[in-house]
């Protein structure tokens, strides 16, 4: 069955679904991949891992080297993949804004409804 070239986030997605999209935007196979990971995985075993069926921290490890990323950003939303790309300052102001939108949330949600 083929992947789509997008998908929905679930929170099971990552980090199958982030490790197949880094693999596709670099034009490489499963096989490609299997191989750049030092040292090599299985193909079978990328494979496995893309379709979230299972990973252990040094398979990951070794993707996200072989992929130039963070094993973190494998687990990131597809929507916000390039977070980990961001400077400092600006991942900062990001989580401020987060934390300021959900306090903002939280004071609606729990003030009585007007009358």
């Amino acid at each position: 069955m083929a992947r789509p070239d997008s998908y929905p986030y679930l929170e099971t997605a990552p980090p199958g679904i982030n490790i197949h999209r880094l693999r596709q935007a670099r034009g490489w196979s499963i096989y490609a991949l299997a191989a750049a990971c030092n040292p090599h995985l299985d193909p079978g075993t990328v494979n496995r891992i893309e379709h979230n069926q299972g990973y252990t921290s040094d398979s990951l490890r070794r993707i996200a080297t072989a992929l130039g990323v963070s094993i973190e950003a494998l687990f990131y939303p597809p929507e916000i993949a390039a977070y980990a790309k961001l400077p400092s300052d600006v991942r900062q102001r990001l989580a401020d804004t987060i934390q300021d939108a959900a306090a903002a949330y939280e004071t609606r949600r729990r003030a009585p409804p007007k009358p």
